[in-house]
This record gives C-alpha cells, sequence and structure tokens, in this order.
C-alpha cells in the first residue's frame, strides 16, 4: 500500500487516515522499514475498511458546484440552485437563487448570515432550558471542528452547521452550553447533556455520519 511516513521522536508507530483518503504513518526515527511494514499489515484490515470509508464520504459529500440545478445542502434539505436576474441571494420553495456571476465567496456570507440568525435563536432556546448564559458567540471558519465554549463562556460555532440537520445543530449548540457549566467532558457534563437531550448519543451518531457536509464549500 501507498503511504506517507514521517518518522519523529516517538516511541511507537502511528497510522493515520487524512480526510482525503490518504495514509500517513509517524513512526520513531530508528524504526526499521521491516518493523513498520509489519506493523501495517497487522492493521491492514483496518486501514482498508477506513480508506473506503473516507473515498465513500468523499463521493457522498463532494464539493457543491454552483451551477444550475446543483443540489445544497441546507439545515437537513437539499436545495437546487437556480439563477435568476437579481444581485444577491433567495431562498425560496426549496431552491437557492444566484446571480450567474456568483461564486463560492459570494455564497459563504450568505450563508455565515443565516447560521448567524440559526444558532441565535437555538442558543437562546436552550440556554432558557438549561438555565446557563454566554457571553458571546461567535462564527468559525472551522472544518475540523464544530464548536467549541471557553472560559469565559463564549462559545464559537462552525457557520458550517448551517448544513447539518437541525436536531444534529442541536446537540452541538446543548454540548457547548453544557461546557458553561462543565469545562470537561466528565460524568456530570454528559447528564447534563442526557438532561436536554435523552438521545444525544444516536445524534452524535449521526453528525459522525454527516461529518463530510464541513468539506463541501
Amino acid at each position: 500500500m501507498e503511504y506517507t511516513l514521517i518518522r519523529a521522536k516517538r516511541k511507537t508507530i502511528a497510522v493515520q487516515i487524512t480526510k482525503e483518503g490518504a495514509i500517513v504513518v509517524r513512526a520513531p526515527r530508528i524504526a526499521s522499514r521491516r518493523r513498520i511494514e509489519a506493523f501495517l499489515r497487522e492493521k491492514q484490515d483496518w486501514i482498508e475498511t477506513s480508506v473506503q470509508k473516507v473515498r465513500a464520504r468523499m463521493e457522498k459529500y463532494a464539493p457543491v458546484a454552483l451551477q444550475p440545478g446543483a443540489s445544497l445542502p441546507y439545515q437537513g434539505r437539499m436545495l437546487t440552485l437556480r439563477l435568476w436576474a437579481q444581485d444577491g441571494f433567495l431562498l425560496q420553495d426549496g431552491a437557492l437563487y444566484m446571480p450567474a456571476t456568483a461564486t463560492r465567496d459570494d455564497l459563504i456570507p450568505f450563508l455565515r448570515a443565516r447560521a448567524s440568525e440559526l444558532f441565535a435563536k437555538r442558543i437562546a432556546y436552550y440556554s432558557a432550558i438549561m438555565n446557563v448564559a454566554v457571553t458571546g458567540v461567535r462564527l468559525s471558519c472551522a472544518q475540523a471542528r464544530y464548536g467549541s465554549c471557553n472560559a469565559q463562556d463564549k462559545i464559537s460555532l462552525s457557520w458550517r452547521l448551517i448544513f447539518f440537520p437541525p436536531d444534529e445543530v442541536d446537540y452541538i449548540v446543548v454540548h457547548e452550553l453544557s461546557h458553561v457549566r462543565h469545562k470537561d467532558h466528565s460524568a456530570a457534563f454528559w447528564e447534563q447533556v442526557a438532561a436536554v437531550l435523552p438521545d444525544y448519543k444516536e445524534r452524535q451518531k449521526r453528525l459522525r455520519e454527516d461529518q463530510g457536509l464541513m468539506y463541501i464549500l
């Protein structure tokens, strides 16, 4: 199998599958090729399965082409991209209308604004239920992280969550709001999450399955 080998000051060999489906092996500087190859043979089944999953995800969540008739995931449904003669974007009847000259850089501010509106509503809703308060909400551009809550109780959420179904977005919101009281992932933290969303484990599972949505635009 083809892989990228990175030698470093470490004691063990580890293998990683990147989001593009590439195999990266990290090994001690003194590890022989024979030892590395033996390790990869032991992990071959896992590696092949993992690569297949990543490639299937990449096929399912291919980057969106901004052209008429293409589909864009939006809050758990698919929007059909259509052209119109006006400037800006319009969401209407399951379609997203856009100018013929629209680019990715034009669309992202529109989606960020929709995400900001959505997050404000869901945070207000759940913070009232949970009796917690945040000091602020920030939109991030992260692709590898859905959200975070810092020591000052300020929440950051990736605007790319606008692509995800509402129940998965709500899980992220509740997760981060739970960090207002519990800064770790202790048992008390998960009890807080479960008290609000008893089905949170199912939502976690769907979120993992949909993580490719973070890379479509």
